[in-house]
C-alpha cells in the first residue's frame, strides 16, 4: 500500500520566486524518480485555453469533472471539495509522493516561506514563527531565521530542500 504523500505549502508575496523554486524542485524530484504533484491557489478564477472552451462550457453546465484531452496532456475541471484538507488533496493526487502547494496553506503541513528580496522578518507574508522553513537570500534574514531554529535554503538549493523534506 502506498504511503500518504508529503505535502508542503509555499507562500510569499507575488514575485518572490515561489513558482521558480517549485519548478526547480519538480525537476529535482523527476531526476530522482520521485512523483510530485502541484496545487496552486489563486485569487483569480481558473481559465483554460480558448481551444478548450467546450470543456469549460460543460463544466459551467454542471459536468464535474469535465475532462479536456490533447495529444500530450489532459485538464480536469471539477468542483472544489467543500473541505480541502491534506486528506482531500492527497486523494486528488493518488500517485504523488510529494505535493507542492503554492499559495495554499493546509493545517498540519509544513509551511515554507519564500522571502524574495525581503531583508527583515516583518517584510515576509507570514511571521517567521509560522515558518517550517525559509527560502531567502538576505544574510541578516537568514541569520534571524537560523537563530529561531528555522532551516534556511537559498533560491538555488532545491536539491538541498528536497533532502530536508525526505529526512523529515
Amino acid at each position: 500500500m502506498k504511503s500518504e504523500p508529503r505535502i508542503l505549502s509555499f507562500i510569499g508575496w507575488s514575485g518572490t520566486g515561489k513558482t521558480s523554486f517549485i519548478e526547480a524542485l519538480l525537476r529535482e524530484c523527476a531526476s530522482r524518480g520521485i512523483t510530485a504533484a502541484t496545487a496552486k491557489k489563486s485569487r483569480h478564477e481558473a481559465n483554460i485555453a480558448p481551444e478548450a472552451k467546450d470543456s469549460e462550457r460543460f463544466f459551467t453546465a454542471g459536468a464535474s469533472p469535465s475532462v479536456y484531452l490533447d495529444e500530450k496532456s489532459m485538464l480536469v475541471l471539477s468542483r472544489k471539495p467543500e473541505n480541502l484538507d491534506a486528506e482531500a488533496l492527497a486523494a486528488l493526487c493518488p500517485d504523488a509522493d510529494l505535493i507542492l502547494c503554492e499559495g495554499l496553506e493546509l493545517p498540519g503541513c509544513p509551511l515554507v516561506i519564500v522571502a524574495g528580496g525581503a531583508a527583515k522578518a516583518d517584510e515576509l507574508k507570514r511571521g517567521l514563527g509560522e515558518a517550517t522553513a525559509l527560502i531567502a537570500e538576505d544574510p541578516a534574514l537568514i541569520a534571524t531565521a537560523a537563530c529561531a531554529g528555522i532551516p534556511c535554503f537559498a533560491p538555488g538549493q532545491a536539491g538541498r530542500l528536497l533532502e530536508w523534506i525526505l529526512a523529515r
